[in-house]
C-alpha cells in the first residue's frame, strides 16, 4: 500500500483504474462514443490533478491500447480503427487540459535550475537491503531516510496472484510488464538512466512509479481468488482479502506521529512563514525547485553590501496587491530603481502615473520585482496579467469543453441534463462561497511616509483581525543600509492600557533587516494575539 500525504497525487491514484477501465470499454463496444467521454474526461483530470502520474501513466496507457487493439485485430475489426476511440479520446483531454499542461510546457524554463537537477532521482531509488517492508502492519517511514517501499502485503498479494491465477491473458500479462519494468526503474539498476536523461528530472523521485506498481499489484493480485470455483466463493474471499489490507494498512495516529496535528497549532501565514525559514523549504520545496530561475536566496538572505542612501520618499498606503498604487517622489534629479519584495514572476507589469502597463523585470542581483521610476512625483501601479501560453491554454480548454459537450449531446443527452443540472448546482454553490466576507481590514489615519529609523520609513500599514488574531501588515521603505533590529507592536484599550504585544523581528521573526537593500519597499507581517 502506497500511502501519499500529497492530495493531488492521492486523486491521481484514485483516477487511474477508472481510466484503465474506460480505455478497455471503449476498445471492446462497437459504440465507443460514451466511453471516450469518459475516458477523455478522467484523462484530463489526470492531468489536472497531478501532472507528474499524468506523464507516468501515458506510456502504459499507449500500451494498453495497442495490446488490445492486437488482441482484438482477429475480430474483423482492423487495428486503426479500434485505436481511433483512444487517439480521440487523447487529442479532446489535450484540449480540455491544455489550461494547465500548455504553460508547464512552455514556461518551464522560468524555474530555478535545481527543478533540473537528478539528484533526487539517484538519492530516492530503491536500495536491496530494503525495498520490501517486512512488517505486515502499516508502518509510516521518512521518505528522506528510507526511500518509499513495497509492502508486505503488497509481495504476498503478488504471490498469491502468480500462484493461484486460472486465466492468462495477453492483459495479465501486460499489467506483468508493467510491475517488472516499474521494479526494474525503481531499482539501482536503473541509475544510469536517471543520472543522463535530464527530461526525467519532472519526475523527482523514482518512487513515484509506485502509484503506477501498486495498480499493477492489485490486478495480480486480485487474480488469486479465481482459483475459487464458484462466484459466491470468489465474492467472500474478495470481501475478506479487502478487509484484511484495511485492517493491516489503516496508518495509526499513535504510531504515525505526524498524522497527528497538536491542538496548539493554527496553520496561520506566521507559521508558515516560520516553516520555510526553519527547514527551509521556500515554497514547499526543499530544493528550491518552484523558486524562479533569477532568485537568489543567497543574496537576500545575506548582509547587504554597503550602498549609499536614496533620496527618494515611497508612500504605500495600501496593501501591495495587483494593482495597488506607490506613490514615489525624488528629492533629486537622480531616477529610482524601485525594488518590491516579491519575486518577479511572468506576468507581472507595471504602470507609471496611469500610462498604459508595460512588462517589469526581475533585479539583476535578488530576482526581486523592480522597476525604474523616473526623477519627480510619480504613482506605481503593479499588476499580473495573464501570460500568452495560459491564455492559448484556456483558449483551448473552452474548445475541448464545447467538443465535450457536442460528444455528450449525441452519445448521453440524459447525461448532458444531468451534468448541466450538477455544473449549475455546483456553480451556485461557488458563486455563494465565493462572496468575500466583510472587510475587516483598517487603514491607519496618519501621514506617510514615517521616519522609523534613520534610513528607514513606514511607507504605509494596515491590520485586519481573524480568529482571535491581529494580522499587521506594514510597508518598510529602505533607503538606507540598517543594523539588525526589531519591532515592538503594542495593542492598547481606550483607556491606553495595553492588551497585547509583541517584540520581534520582521516578518514573523524571519526576516534580518541588515539583508535589507537601499531602494526595496519591504512587505512585512506581524501577528498579535487579541484579547478573549
Amino acid at each position: 500500500v502506497f500511502v501519499r500525504g500529497a492530495f493531488g497525487e492521492i486523486g491521481a491514484q484514485a483516477l487511474l483504474p477508472w481510466l484503465f477501465w474506460a480505455l478497455r470499454r471503449m476498445m471492446l463496444t462497437r459504440r465507443p462514443l460514451p466511453s471516450l467521454v469518459l475516458g477523455a474526461t478522467l484523462l484530463a483530470l489526470l492531468a489536472m490533478t497531478h501532472t507528474i502520474t499524468f506523464l507516468l501513466a501515458l506510456p502504459w496507457l499507449a500500451g494498453y491500447a495497442i495490446m488490445l487493439a492486437l488482441a482484438l485485430h482477429g475480430t474483423g475489426r482492423p487495428a486503426w480503427q479500434l485505436l481511433a476511440a483512444p487517439a480521440a479520446a487523447a487529442v479532446l483531454a489535450a484540449l480540455l487540459s491544455a489550461v494547465v499542461w500548455l504553460p508547464q510546457l512552455l514556461e518551464r524554463g522560468a524555474l530555478s535550475t535545481s527543478a533540473w537537477s537528478t539528484q533526487l532521482l539517484l538519492d530516492n531509488l530503491w536500495r536491496w537491503r530494503d525495498f520490501v517492508e517486512l512488517d505486515l502492519r502499516f508502518r509510516a517511514v521518512d521518505g528522506g531516510q528510507t526511500p518509499y517501499q513495497l509492502s508486505a502485503i503488497q509481495a504476498l498479494l503478488l504471490l498469491a496472484g502468480f500462484l493461484f491465477t486460472r486465466r492468462r491473458t495477453a492483459e495479465w500479462w501486460l499489467w506483468v510488464a508493467i510491475l517488472g519494468v516499474c521494479g526494474v526503474l525503481l531499482s539501482p539498476l536503473s541509475a544510469p538512466l536517471w543520472a543522463n536523461v535530464s527530461a526525467l528530472a519532472v519526475i523527482q523521485f523514482p518512487w513515484r512509479l509506485l502509484s503506477i506498481m501498486g495498480l499493477a499489484v492489485a490486478v495480480i493480485g486480485a487474480g488469486a481468488v479465481t482459483a475459487l470455483p464458484t462466484a459466491p466463493a470468489r465474492a467472500i474471499a474478495t470481501t475478506v482479502l479487502v478487509a484484511f489490507i484495511v485492517i493491516t494498512q489503516a496508518p495509526r495516529p499513535g504510531e504515525t506521529p505526524f498524522l497527528t496535528a497538536a491542538d496548539d497549532i493554527t496553520l496561520t501565514l506566521a507559521a508558515v512563514n516560520r516553516f520555510e525559514q526553519a527547514e527551509p523549504a521556500h515554497g514547499a520545496g526543499y530544493d528550491d525547485e518552484f523558486l524562479p530561475r533569477w532568485a537568489d536566496l543567497a543574496a537576500l538572505q545575506s548582509p547587504a553590501p554597503p550602498l549609499p542612501e536614496v533620496g527618494v520618499s515611497v508612500r504605500a498606503v495600501s496593501a501591495m496587491a495587483p494593482g495597488a498604487g506607490v506613490s514615489v517622489t525624488s528629492e533629486g534629479d537622480a531616477p529610482l530603481v524601485l525594488t518590491l519584495s516579491q519575486f518577479y514572476f511572468p506576468g507581472w507589469q507595471v504602470a507609471l502615473d496611469g500610462s498604459p502597463p508595460q512588462a517589469a523585470q526581475p533585479d539583476a542581483t535578488t530576482g526581486l520585482l523592480s522597476v525604474a521610476v523616473p526623477a519627480g512625483e510619480h504613482t506605481v501601479a503593479f499588476g499580473r496579467t495573464t501570460t500568452m501560453p495560459a491564455q492559448a491554454g484556456t483558449i483551448l480548454a473552452i474548445l475541448g469543453l464545447a467538443l465535450l459537450v457536442l460528444a455528450l449531446f449525441f452519445s448521453a443527452r440524459r447525461a448532458l441534463l444531468m451534468a448541466a443540472a450538477a455544473l449549475v448546482a455546483a456553480g451556485l454553490v461557488w458563486i455563494i462561497g465565493a462572496q468575500p466576507a466583510p472587510a475587516q481590514a483598517r487603514q491607519a489615519s496618519v501621514e506617510f511616509p514615517v521616519a522609523a529609523a534613520p534610513g528607514l520609513d513606514l511607507a504605509g500599514i494596515d491590520a485586519s483581525a481573524d480568529r482571535g488574531q491581529l494580522t499587521i501588515r506594514p510597508r518598510w521603505f529602505v533607503r538606507a543600509n540598517q543594523p539588525d533590529l526589531l519591532t515592538e507592536w503594542r495593542l492598547t484599550d481606550a483607556a491606553g492600557n495595553t492588551v497585547s504585544a509583541l517584540r520581534s523581528a520582521p516578518r514573523f521573526g524571519t526576516w534580518s533587516t541588515a539583508t535589507w537593500r537601499p531602494g526595496t519597499l519591504m512587505q512585512d507581517a506581524a501577528e498579535l494575539g487579541l484579547p478573549p
